[in-house]
Order: C-alpha cells, then sequence, then structure tokens
C-alpha cells in the first residue's frame, strides 16, 4: 500500500495508484483520497476548496454507483493530486 509518508510529503508530486495492484481496491483508493482530502484541508484549503464539500458527500459521491464512477469522482475532486494507472 502507499504509505503515509508518501501522501504527507505529496507537495508539488502526484501520488500514482496502480489500479490493477492491491492499491487499486475501492476501500484503498478511498483511503488514499480521505489522507490527501485530509491533507488539503490542513495546508491549502484556503488556496484549494475541493468544491465546499465535506469529505462525506464527495464518498456518497464515490460510492453512488460502481466502481468506475468512484474512480471519475477520484478524477473530478483528486485529479491534480492523484494519478489513476493501470487499466481499467
Amino acid at each position: 500500500m502507499i504509505a503515509m509518508k508518501t501522501i504527507i510529503n505529496c507537495e508539488g508530486k502526484m501520488i500514482v495508484i496502480d489500479l490493477m495492484s492491491p492499491d487499486g481496491n475501492a476501500f484503498a483508493i478511498m483511503g488514499i483520497c480521505a489522507n490527501v482530502y485530509e491533507k488539503l484541508s490542513e495546508f491549502k484549503k484556503a488556496l484549494y476548496p475541493i468544491e465546499n464539500k465535506t469529505f462525506s458527500e464527495i464518498t456518497e459521491e464515490m460510492t453512488a454507483d460502481g466502481y468506475e464512477n468512484l474512480l471519475l469522482v477520484v478524477e473530478k475532486y483528486f485529479g491534480e493530486f492523484i494519478s489513476l494507472a493501470g487499466q481499467r
């Protein structure tokens, strides 16, 4: 799994999630997004509000449909910070 250290130090670096690895499962992806959201809230909220949404609201959107929807929501809200690699 992607270490918390990587997410904490992601300033200016793209987090790459290999969808074919264990990090590519839905729960791991949502966990990584939660960590990124938390770090953005701490460090960049004034500069980068995620459309004034709580993570709970984003999670509802992620889980509203299947896996492909989850990936689309990740790209929508976290595409600047997370890159999804591998087959879909």
